[in-house]
């Protein structure tokens, strides 16, 4: 599935055929999709200050959520429970309940653009400003911040959690390395 910007609509792939065989209308704007780690929903961060919550199996919104400040990046936890959205105007990362669909926590972050969540689901990294915000997800505080050389728009985590690469809008990527306390130990 991807979303599709002028058209306010997320189109659905048969990846075998390379056809489209749903199109799914949703508000404002997508900008950010994920899905849940068993593929039963898609969360789409619309413009229109929404998250719009995909069923798969049927390919219709079950829910829309309302966040505020542009929301552009999303990512859900490893577990399912959380998802994580930046809002770019709002200056915020808001948490939302899957199990409820509702938001639990809304996290002051500079410039907030992708975000992507650690394997063990412990925390969360937020690309932006001049940085990337370490979130404790149990907290729902930002513990560290990691400054980078450029402006973040994208990050994504390794699979066994010890590197971050983080693209940045002067076509350069950087990546951040972290010692076994999970401290950042370099930035490259």
């Amino acid at each position: 599935m991807s979303p599709m910007m002028g058209g306010n609509s997320v189109s659905v792939i048969n990846t075998a055929t390379n056809t489209i065989t749903a199109t799914i209308p949703v508000s404002g704007g997508p900008r950010g999709i994920a899905v849940s780690p068993d593929g039963s929903r898609l969360y789409v961060a619309d413009l229109g200050n929404s998250v719009s919550v995909i069923n798969t199996a049927t390919n219709t919104i079950t829910a829309t959520i309302p966040v505020s400040g542009g929301p552009r990046g999303i990512a859900v936890s490893p577990d399912g429970s959380q998802v994580y959205v930046t809002n770019v105007v709002g200056n915020s990362v808001s948490v939302i309940n899957t199990a409820t669909n509702t938001i639990t926590a809304t996290i002051a972050v500079g410039g907030p653009s992708g975000v992507a969540v650690s394997p063990d689901g412990t925390l969360a990294y937020v690309a932006g400003g001049s940085g990337v915000a370490v979130i404790n997800t149990a907290t729902n505080t930002v513990i560290d911040t990691v400054a980078i050389n450029g402006t973040p728009t994208a990050v994504a985590v390794s699979p066994d959690g010890n590197h971050l690469y983080v693209t940045n809008r002067d076509n350069t990527v950087s990546v951040i390395s972290f010692d076994s306390a999970d401290n950042a130990s370099t930035v490259s």
